[in-house]
């Protein structure tokens, strides 16, 4: 488990982290503080042709809609940054990156106690 990029790299270098890290077949991203993580996780998902709406109103209160095509990475930092406890990008050779919750139940609680002295 890769909890930040700067650990790897600190073990084995930049360039041979990333060959390390590249060569993992299967991915799955839980959430992240770490920007370039984040970063490095989005691209990990893939690049894609994504279909966007744009709507405007004119100062007259005409309202017009556009449509635009712009290249992108299939998912973005920020939706690592969204992520709950428990849930997971899963990016599996062969098919198209997905959500994954594990269920309430596998979801290790942790209660903090204070020390009884």
């Amino acid at each position: 488990m890769l909890q930040a990029v700067t650990q790897f790299e600190a073990i084995y270098g930049e360039k041979e982290a990333n060959t390390i890290i590249q060569g993992f077949q299967n991915k799955f991203f839980f959430r992240s503080e770490d920007p370039r993580l984040a970063q490095r996780m989005a691209e990990n998902t893939g690049i894609g042709r994504w279909r966007v709406r744009d709507e405007s109103v004119s100062n007259e209160g005409k309202s017009s809609v556009s449509m635009k095509v712009e290249q992108r990475t299939a998912l973005r930092p920020e939706d690592f940054f969204a992520l709950r406890s428990g849930e997971c990008i899963a990016k599996i050779t062969g098919i198209n990156p997905f959500k994954f919750a594990l269920p309430h139940k596998w979801i290790l609680q942790t209660k903090v106690t204070p020390n009884s002295r």
